[in-house]
């Protein structure tokens, strides 16, 4: 399996970013998310110059609910590259997590303006928009959301709970 691989790769080539990177990667997917963010942090002492790995730091950080360590994170991998959707929208989820709606939906809304095909950071932005006391807005990113992925459980849900 994968964590078994990066588990070999890291025993044998124990100075390569990538390594400790997939296998922080592995750990997370398993819910080893202590392992994932030692090995995360093995990998940017080893190349800080990845926003991959802010990122992905990121998410292990929010993940056990270390909010403040995660927006850290984040912003770094923006530094790096400023134009990734997706840390984009993690910063959002983070930002929210802590009452700062106003950062989450410009974050949300700059991840759409890089990728408006998100079905997830329309939800989020929905979502935000939602704890703002906006339901019209809400209510028509949850519609796009499901419109670009009419699968999505969680935003009919949100949606039909907005709109009860």
């Amino acid at each position: 399996d994968e964590m078994s691989l990066w588990e070999d790769v890291v025993r044998k080539s124990p100075q390569t970013a990538r390594g400790h990177n997939n296998l922080g990667i592995a750990y997370k997917d398993k819910g080893l998310t202590d392992k994932a963010i030692e090995h995360y942090q093995i990998a940017l002492r080893l190349n800080p110059n990845r926003a991959e790995i802010y990122n992905n730091l990121g998410n292990a950080y929010n993940a056990v609910w270390w909010t403040d360590k995660a927006i850290e994170h984040y912003q770094s991998a923006l530094r790096l590259n400023p134009n990734r959707a997706e840390v984009h929208n993690n910063l959002g989820v983070a930002y929210e997590r802590k009452g700062l709606f106003n950062e989450a939906i410009k974050e949300f809304q700059t991840a759409l303006r890089l990728k408006p095909d998100d079905a997830s950071a329309h939800y989020n932005l929905g979502i935000a928009y939602s704890k703002k006391g906006l339901k019209n807005e809400a209510i028509a990113e949850l519609k796009t959301a499901l419109e670009i992925s009419p699968t999505f459980t969680e935003a009919r849900q949100a949606l039909e709970s907005i709109t009860k």
